[in-house]
């Protein structure tokens, strides 16, 4: 698979596990160069040392705060400057309950990774990406954005704002030529549930679907539907994508 024929130069925030590290591998294996953002120095550091040829950049950053993102963004080398890709991946889910249940806390988390995050890495990224002449922004949402389920609130509403920003961003840029894709995936084996369970009360049940023998997604598997969305023709926009496991109908099942 080449990704119209030149290296791009990708912008995956989330970089640090799951689907967004599975991205940055793949890209850099597709001979791309990516500038990969996380909060775990630690494993950004290490996925460094581990690549010490290849074209990446890491930074530690927080998406939540606007003034992190800009730095990192001028702070970048020269072969890393011209992004002219967003691969909007950072997200979280806290909490296994019911809305009652979800601590103030945990809401404001949700809501400024989830939705502010992606605000803050296109706003600052979009000059850049409109500069060049096959831009694209891949926005990581959610089918919970899309089938109401218990437990799915905050979260699900997060991931809806995403969808909807994605799509009404690609009417304003299609005049620009730049594309936007949002990627809806199912459940997928990465760090989610476990983060997810780390910010709940402790009083919730067990989600049903996490119960049920539903062999998930692999991060690998979200990576490489990215992947073919930035492959298209230049004339070609997948505008939104859904990804499951075969066995999962439903956000809940």
């Amino acid at each position: 698979m080449v990704l119209n024929e030149q290296p791009r130069t990708v912008w995956v925030t989330g970089a640090t596990s799951g689907i967004g590290r599975a991205c940055v591998l793949k890209l850099l294996g597709l001979g791309h160069r990516v500038v990969a953002l996380g909060r775990r120095w630690d494993r950004l550091h290490q996925l460094k040392e581990s690549l010490p040829h290849a074209p990446l950049y890491v930074a530690a950053c927080d998406v939540q705060a606007h003034e992190q993102v800009r730095r990192v963004y001028h702070a970048l080398p020269v072969d890393f400057c011209a992004v002219d890709t967003l691969v909007n991946n950072a997200g979280l889910m806290l909490g296994a309950g019911t809305f009652d249940t979800l601590s103030a806390d945990a809401m404001h988390t949700m809501v400024m990774t989830n939705c502010l995050g992606v605000l803050n890495n296109t706003s600052i990224l979009l000059p850049s990406i409109k500069a060049s002449t096959r831009g694209h922004i891949v926005n990581v949402t959610s089918i919970a954005a899309r089938y109401p389920y218990v437990t799915g609130h905050v979260y699900a509403a997060t991931k809806a704002f995403v969808e909807h920003f994605g799509a009404n961003l690609r009417t304003e840029l299609a005049a620009e030529r730049v594309r936007v894709t949002n990627v809806a995936p199912g459940r997928a084996d990465t760090e989610f549930q476990s983060v997810r369970m780390a910010g709940s009360t402790g009083t919730e049940p067990a989600p049903a679907a996490m119960a049920q023998a539903v062999t998930p997604l692999a991060a690998e598997d979200v990576a490489d539907t990215i992947c073919w969305a930035l492959s298209q023709p230049l004339h070609a926009n997948i505008n939104a994508v859904e990804l499951v496991p075969s066995r999962q109908a439903l956000s809940f099942r």
